[in-house]
């Protein structure tokens, strides 16, 4: 029915905007941007062409450029999130690029061109991304949080291998005040403060894994070594191990809280 309209009116920018978001809809991108671009070079005409005329028009005009492009930065977008779900990440890459150039303001899209870098292993363009929108949206949003959490492990872990044992428990430090509830991150920071001689911040970061992950196979190895001659429920049951669970639930209800307002 839309093509019908545009034989009859092929100089309406509004036309082509209405076609290219259902070209976005139906997941043909090519054709979308396609139809989006006219749409743009059409307005623009319009614009000069009002500019003798009423205001009101000209405001009209106005109002089909920001839709358009508004529609061009979501079809850039959608398009990458096809490819991110294809595996062609740089493509994904390239189409946020994009989108950003024209809408710098949408933090949605920094969280999907940091997903892109991340799994390219582009940690510091990948934190980056993260990081600008972690400036645009509030700080405690769980989107926001897991990702930097899921990255700051990361890039601890790579530490790690790299036997940069103090930065490794920074960056593992960092995974576990935006992801308190993960037990792998403590399981991380407790390996990473064991080689660092600091067995008091192992032995508290063990309690930790042992209240959230109770059946991760590389508990009893880390009991034998950090509590001997202890089983599991003599360390919970200590006044140490009653200690780091009342400030582990707090952390988390914290955490959890800020979220639940969002």
């Amino acid at each position: 029915m839309i093509n019908i309209a545009l034989e009859n009116c092929p100089r309406d920018a509004r036309l082509y905007l209405f076609r290219g978001i259902l070209y976005r809809r139906l997941k043909d991108f090519t054709a979308a941007i396609e139809d989006l671009v006219q749409a743009v070079e059409l307005s623009e005409e319009e614009e000069v062409r009002a500019q003798a005329e009423a205001g009101e028009q000209k405001e009209e005009s106005g109002s089909v450029e920001e839709e358009v492009r508004f529609q061009v930065v979501l079809t850039y977008n959608d398009f990458a999130v096809q490819c991110f779900s294809r595996g062609l990440y740089a493509e994904a890459t390239l189409l946020l690029h994009k989108a950003v150039e024209q809408e710098k303001g949408q933090a949605g899209l920094y969280l999907n061109r940091g997903d892109c870098f991340f799994k390219q292993g582009e940690w510091c363009f990948a934190l980056a991304d993260y990081q600008q929108a972690e400036e645009m949206m509030r700080p405690d949003d769980p989107a926001v949080r897991l990702r930097l959490a899921i990255l700051h492990n990361t890039l601890g872990s790579l530490c790690f291998q790299d036997g940069c044992f103090q930065e490794a428990a920074d960056m593992f430090s960092l995974a576990v005040q935006y992801d308190p509830a993960a037990g792998r991150y403590y399981e991380s920071r407790s390996k990473a403060f064991r080689k660092l001689l600091d067995l008091e911040g192992a032995r508290r970061d063990f309690i930790c894994m042992l209240i959230l992950d109770p059946t991760n196979e590389e508990l009893p190895p880390m009991l034998m070594n950090l509590f001997p001659g202890c089983s599991a429920a003599d360390v919970l049951s200590s006044p140490a191990g009653q200690a780091v669970r009342a400030q582990l639930m707090d952390s988390i209800q914290a955490c959890s809280s800020s979220s639940d307002r969002q």
